[in-house]
């Protein structure tokens, strides 16, 4: 699949590379598309509001625009393409796609949305926001399944693990970090590596260059916070004990 400039979207034989079906056009052109996982279905976005569910056969749409308030900027479908999730400005919005109609309450952040994606389940959705989180939301009723994912940054893009347990984000504070969903935490690497870079002072980018970590205090609060209920053994138990009063702590976690 391609998007051209002239807003217009075509798709291609991976084989000889010949088109293959109509081209697709859109009121307004179309800016960003995604199939579903089967390859049946072609969720695109146009300039003028509104999204578009295509039947990849035949080239037709299939039932009515699904209209926002403003631009639309991502997309995805939940396993079986019977549901869409949409982003325009700073909210998510759900789809019952047969039906064109919209699920629930818009999943709102205190910023511009940047990213979504459903869980390999399509049970949940997470999004990634410029308000310095992620968010995961229950994918039948559009309300928040977990406590904000915080950074110190904005959150670029945000991805399920292939089990649906775990959510890595990437921001603009430098970090990539693995959530554990089953407690809103970030999962052990996660939670040591933070710590090896406050207590370093500085982190390694994807080429290796040291950068120095902006502000260690806060991350060190951060992780306070984070681990403040852990218990048993583990990453998270090690860094509660690691942060805890040295004057008051035992020996050993």
């Amino acid at each position: 699949m391609t998007i051209a400039e002239d807003g217009e979207a075509r798709l291609w034989s991976t084989g000889g590379g010949a088109q293959v079906g109509a081209t697709l056009t859109d009121r307004g052109g179309i800016s960003f598309a995604r199939f579903s996982p089967d390859g049946k279905r072609l969720l695109t976005a146009s300039k003028e509001n509104t999204a578009r569910v295509w039947d990849v056969a035949s080239g037709r749409p299939l039932g009515e625009p699904l209209r926002h308030y403003d631009w639309i900027t991502a997309a995805d479908f939940n396993a079986d393409g019977s549901r869409a999730v949409t982003v325009s400005r700073d909210a998510a919005f759900l789809w019952n796609v047969d039906k064109s109609e919209l699920i629930g309450q818009p999943m709102r952040h205190h910023d511009a949305v940047l990213s979504v994606r459903f869980s390999p389940d399509g049970r949940h959705i997470v999004t990634a926001s410029r308000d310095h989180t992620a968010r995961v939301w229950d994918a039948q009723t559009g309300e928040p399944a977990s406590e904000p994912l915080r950074h110190d940054g904005p959150v670029h893009h945000a991805e399920f693990s292939a089990s649906g347990t775990h959510v890595v984000t990437a921001s603009d504070d430098g970090t990539a970090r693995v959530w554990d969903l089953l407690n809103g935490s970030p999962a052990e690497a996660g939670v040591l590596a933070s710590l090896a870079e406050a207590v370093g002072g500085s982190v390694l980018s994807l080429r290796g260059a040291a950068a120095q970590v902006s502000d260690p205090m806060a991350r060190f609060a951060r992780l306070r916070q984070e681990t403040g209920s852990a218990s048993g053994p583990g990453a998270r138990t090690f860094v509660r004990w690691f942060l805890a009063d040295r004057s008051s702590r035992p020996d050993a976690p």
